[in-house]
């Protein structure tokens, strides 16, 4: 009867630490943490992801911080950064100098997009289907969201 019961309670408290765990995104097991870390994970390099929209986008990202954004047949041109255990963004042209900041997380598919303004999301915004090294798309680096016609 001890038994069961001290298996209960180490039950109890796992499923607590791991509930802990998920309602705190960018900390802990998987997530990468720190600035030198997330610049390693970007910096030039072309991210090739799906979103949970079911669309997909890319990003080229220079090692000195400009980054070109393809998403819906429209480019957008910026900055990337990395802020403590988050990888920011700012699209003057689509958002002023707004950011748009992620956690990162090497999760079963690849790197995953979580966002900083969803705490409590369930699953990522996006996950990098391929890094390409360099610019091999030839995303533009000025653009002000020219759109294609699709």
């Amino acid at each position: 009867m001890l038994f069961s019961h001290r298996v209960a309670l180490s039950l109890a408290a796992l499923l607590l630490a791991a509930g802990t765990a998920e309602a705190e995104p960018g900390r802990g097991e998987g997530w990468l943490s720190g600035e030198s870390r997330i610049e390693e994970a970007v910096s030039g390099t072309t991210h090739l992801r799906g979103r949970t929209d079911g669309g997909d986008e890319a990003e080229y990202h220079t090692t000195d911080g400009k980054v070109a954004y393809l998403w819906d047949g429209c480019l957008w041109s910026g900055r990337w950064w990395a802020e403590e255990d988050r990888l920011c963004y700012a699209y003057p042209s689509l958002s002023g100098e707004a950011a748009h900041c992620f956690y990162l997380r090497d999760g079963p598919a690849g790197l995953e997009y979580w966002s900083v303004e969803d705490p409590d999301a369930r699953q990522p915004l996006a996950w990098v289907k391929s890094v390409l090294e360099g610019n091999p798309q030839g995303l533009a680096l000025n653009s002000g969201g020219h759109c294609q016609d699709t």
